[in-house]
């Protein structure tokens, strides 16, 4: 894992409040009117900073976790960093409907004594800044398009627990992030494959997944046992 001063985890190896909508592209290339905002990337952070690592889905490149934490109407799929051209293999499992939010590049950003949400801010941009690969394929077709960088420069607050992935004491404190996201509109039912990257080519550090999404229709009842 990467992790960097100010809690910046970039490429992560480790909804629905919208602001407002852009126009997005359906995975079949159809038009459609999405959410698109940094509190996507706010919520997605709010999850993954939430959960003690024991048991974290983003320490999980296999995907048994990745319904952990799930809620609200958008999907946030977990991601996994390591270096470029070795790409983790992941498998979840969505409900038919939801769309699908994951980070390719993201930095969130904590102020440290002395220092202020202004600087964070531009630590956090400088970091984003960097990002030079960002690739995302669905069923063999590229879909670069899907992807968008989001910033949340107010802060929001970040609840973190007990052991948590960044090692930080437990707390709850004032964060800022920027980065590249990918906004997946909700795909029809059955198997789709996912290939994203993201990160830097100076230093061959980045996201690199496969995901294979299984998207399926909620079972009505509950079986008894």
């Amino acid at each position: 894992m990467n992790y960097r001063r100010h809690g910046t985890y970039s490429a992560i190896g480790i909804a629905a409040l919208f602001v407002g909508f852009a126009p997005m592209a359906t995975a079949d290339g159809k038009p459609a009117a999405m959410p698109d905002t940094g509190r996507l990337g706010q919520q997605w952070w709010q999850l993954a900073m939430s959960l003690p690592a024991a048991g974290h889905p983003l320490l999980d490149d296999s995907g048994k976790l990745c319904m952990v934490g799930q809620h609200g109407s958008t999907w946030f799929l977990n991601t996994s960093a390591g270096p470029l051209g070795e790409p983790a293999h992941t498998t979840c499992t969505i409900p038919e409907g939801m769309p699908i939010f994951f980070p390719l590049y993201a930095i969130i950003c904590n102020p440290f004594p002395g220092e202020t949400i202004q600087d964070n801010i531009a630590i956090c941009k400088e970091a984003a800044d960097a990002a030079d690969i960002l690739r995302l394929v669905i069923d063999g077709k590229v879909r670069n398009d899907l992807i968008q960088r989001r910033v949340r420069r107010s802060p929001f607050p970040v609840t973190l627990p007990d052991e948590n992935l960044f090692g930080y004491p437990a707390g709850i404190f004032d964060s800022v992030h920027d980065g590249y996201f990918a906004l997946i509109p909700p795909m029809a039912l059955g198997t789709h494959i996912i290939r994203a990257r993201g990160g830097t080519s100076v230093d061959g550090f980045g996201f690199d997944i496969r995901y294979r999404v299984h998207i399926v229709k909620p079972t009505r009842h509950v079986p008894l046992p």
